[in-house]
């Protein structure tokens, strides 16, 4: 099974969803998958560059490491330092 998710790093509904996304794919570990599509909203000032960030983490096969970072991030605040951490997490 996909759950496909059209969602933007910076709404809150998008983070809680997240959560529970994660105990689906967990509890139903090879069974379900997730594709997650990014679907900024206008009024959120940064979650265009938050969906940048996780897709050029993505061109470094870390997309979901990036991903997890971002929903966990409220409103995009300290974006530049977030992105910077999980660079030097992973060893960018």
């Amino acid at each position: 099974m996909t759950i496909i998710q059209f969602a933007g790093y910076q709404c809150k509904y998008s983070q809680k969803a997240s959560g529970t996304l994660e105990q689906i794919l967990e509890d139903y570990k090879g069974k379900v998958r997730l594709v997650y599509r990014d679907f900024p909203l206008s009024f959120h000032d940064r979650a265009i560059p938050m969906a940048v960030a996780a897709n050029c983490a993505g061109e470094q096969d870390r997309y979901w490491e990036m991903h997890k970072k971002l929903m966990s991030n409220k409103d995009g605040a300290g974006l530049d330092d977030t992105i910077l951490e999980v660079d030097r997490e992973l060893g960018g």
